[in-house]
């Protein structure tokens, strides 16, 4: 019934299946064309799963640019939950930062592991945050795509997300010491944010969504 209702390509469920593979597998990834691959395969995937209900007019209309925001949004969520799960992903000896950007970095990976915070560190963290930054501007710059009543949901979860970009920054790239996130406390004050923005911008009608259950990102 659901595919009945929001037909969708079945490509995308295909590419998360082999994103899953290769974390089965530990597939190294060695260079940045291929992190951004696995970014796709592990995020990207979901929110063009998500289009046809997310976005159900656009997606009809006109999906090519649609589709690009919701790759970029997941780019940036997978981004971000890498910075945040680091240090559990050392310790499963998983490493997802490409061999090259390593190198061009100065990173060892074996001191690291000892939760040392380098200069070297806070740079590669400086790096991923700001790519990620740039793929969440691009989304909140196109939320309009979005159906009405799904712009604020989605709009709060990439806040949410972001928002662990700005904690790590201002925990001085300690990531690898403890996994951190955004505070109940902080989130109710982004969402009155979120809402005034998109009020402003003309994207909702409506202010009294408390959006309660985005507080469990």
């Amino acid at each position: 019934e659901t595919i009945m209702r929001y037909p969708s390509n079945v490509s995308p469920y295909l590419d998360l299946l082999d994103g899953m593979r290769d974390d089965y597998y530990n597939k190294p990834i060695e260079t940045e064309k291929e992190f951004d691959e696995y970014c796709y395969k592990a995020a990207s995937t979901a929110g063009l799963m998500l289009l046809p209900v997310l976005a159900s007019k656009k997606y009809k209309s006109d999906s090519q640019k649609l589709k690009k925001v919701a790759i970029e949004l997941g780019k940036a969520m997978q981004i971000t939950n890498i910075l945040r799960d680091v240090r559990e992903d050392l310790m499963s000896d998983r490493i997802y930062f490409p061999d090259n950007i390593l190198e061009q970095f100065g990173v060892n990976i074996e001191i690291i592991r000892t939760g040392l915070v380098t200069p070297e560190w806070r740079a590669l963290m400086e790096h991923y945050i700001e790519l990620a930054k740039e793929k969440y501007k691009y989304f909140y710059e196109n939320v309009e795509l979005f159906d009405e009543d799904t712009r604020l949901p989605t709009y709060l979860a990439a806040k949410f997300y972001e928002g662990i970009l700005d904690v790590i920054r201002r925990k001085d790239y300690t990531n690898i010491n403890r996994r951190y996130y955004v505070s109940d406390f902080k989130k109710y004050f982004m969402v009155k944010k979120a809402k005034k923005e998109l009020k402003k911008r003309g994207l909702i009608e409506w202010l009294g969504c408390s959006c309660l259950s985005a507080l469990s990102f």
